[in-house]
């Protein structure tokens, strides 16, 4: 198996109920930035019960070490997880399959939780027809280039069976209910960090919301980003996030249900895209995008037939 899991050490004795709320932190060769996030991780004050799970995706660096000290010494329930397959897809989905909450929190290691975050989340997920949700993302920066941000004070809600809007959700900050998942599925392996095409996030948000559930962005669960990033680097990464929604847009009109709201929504961004003679770059590079897609799922049609 490529998963090896460790559980840690626990400050209280195990009890009957499970956590309603599991932390999920995946990474991949950031043993010193994983140190400050997991600095403010302990901060956390939290008055029900919950698990911590943090992922090393592979890391050749003192990821694991960092990890494994931090646990040591963590009051509460601590999981340890090596996932060997590339992918920031595969390193949450072995933290799900292992998991205990009814409710799964991720972060990324580059960013710093509020104390009340997981507090803000399960107030959320008190209403019962909420699926998923995203919460602020603040640039704890300012000298970083503005990306992967999102400070409005607004919640913006989003009914069962919509579109979800591209960009509203973000892995630095975003939780699910496991019934939901249960329903919709995990995550696409073949999105996320370290895959083939970002988007991960998005992605599992649409099949969600196409499920039957509600969610959208709540400011009150509040993350401070500190990814390092300027603009030379941004761009880079803007390129691959934009490939990524090609990608998206493509196994929307493929896979899902409500495909021709798929199709719609990627038409109505097409067009205004189009009415912006600046933005043919990034028409041409979510075209891109969506062929890379296609072709992605007729060869794993043609290893499937062989493999018959």
């Amino acid at each position: 198996m490529s998963v090896n899991a460790e559980a840690m050490p626990s400050g209280a004795r195990e009890a009957e109920e499970p956590p309603l709320v599991s932390l999920i932190i995946c990474t991949k060769n950031r043993g010193q930035q994983l140190r400050a996030c997991l600095d403010r991780v302990a901060r956390l004050k939290v008055p029900f019960r919950w698990e911590l799970i943090l992922v090393d995706n592979g890391s050749t660096d003192d990821t694991a070490q960092v990890m494994r000290e931090f646990l040591s010494r963590f009051p509460g329930e601590g999981r340890y997880l090596h996932e060997s397959r590339p992918g920031n897809g595969a390193g949450r989905n072995a933290a799900i399959r292992v998991s205990r909450g009814e409710i799964l929190a991720f972060t990324d290691d580059d960013c710093y939780v509020e104390e009340d975050f997981l507090v803000e989340i399960a107030e959320v997920f008190s209403d019962p027809r909420v699926g998923y949700l995203t919460g602020r993302i603040m640039l704890f920066d300012p000298t970083d280039y503005r990306i992967t941000v999102n400070e409005s004070p607004q919640p913006r809600r989003i009914s069962a069976g919509r579109v979800v809007p591209h960009g509203l959700v973000q892995g630095a900050n975003m939780a699910f209910r496991r019934s939901a998942l249960e329903q919709a599925g995990l995550f696409d392996e073949d999105f996320g960090a370290g895959a083939r095409f970002a988007g991960e996030d998005w992605e599992l948000a649409l099949r969600v919301s196409f499920a039957g559930w509600d969610g959208g962005y709540f400011p009150g669960p509040t993350v401070w980003h500190h990814h390092g990033r300027k603009e030379p680097e941004a761009r880079k990464l803007n390129r691959f996030y934009t490939i990524g929604e090609g990608a998206v847009y493509a196994k929307g009109v493929i896979s899902h249900r409500r495909r021709l709201r798929m199709l719609g929504y990627w038409l109505k961004r097409l067009g205004g895209d189009l009415l912006k003679r600046r933005s043919m770059h990034r028409v041409r590079l979510v075209t891109w995008g969506a062929l890379q897609y296609v072709l992605l799922r007729i060869r794993h049609c043609q290893r499937t037939e062989t493999a018959r």
